[in-house]
């Protein structure tokens, strides 16, 4: 008799991304927009247990995207990453280690391990 195969049960944490507008800030340039921005809300508080979903602020940011107040055509908004983009370190290693072949080769392997794990 042939032995029945059991499936593993799994919690899944789904690390979603949500869009959050913050209107109205008023800074010297984008970083610095983007910094206040950051800064002006208890994010834990706010995504605590949203409408009955298990939910928890992760701290992780993937990008930002600033729009120019009064920029209707959307011309001068400007996308930036944020530095806990797991690629950031690799990136930035394989740009200072471009003088140095070992180092080079070493970045671009981290890459490529990197890069297996995208889904």
């Amino acid at each position: 008799m042939a032995r029945r195969r059991h499936k593993r049960r799994y919690h899944v944490h789904l690390m979603k991304v949500v869009g959050v507008k913050v209107s109205g800030v008023e800074a010297d340039d984008m970083p610095a927009a983007i910094q206040d921005a950051e800064d002006e809300q208890d994010w834990h508080r706010l995504f605590r247990d949203v409408k009955g979903v298990d939910t928890e602020y992760n701290e992780d940011t993937t990008s930002y995207l600033v729009d120019v107040v009064g920029d209707e055509e959307f011309n001068l908004s400007e996308w930036f990453d944020s530095v806990t983009n797991p690629l950031y370190l690799i990136l930035k290693e394989i740009v200072d280690s471009e003088r140095n072949p070992d180092r080079l080769a070493a970045a671009l392997e981290a890459a490529k391990k990197r890069l297996r794990c995208f889904v």
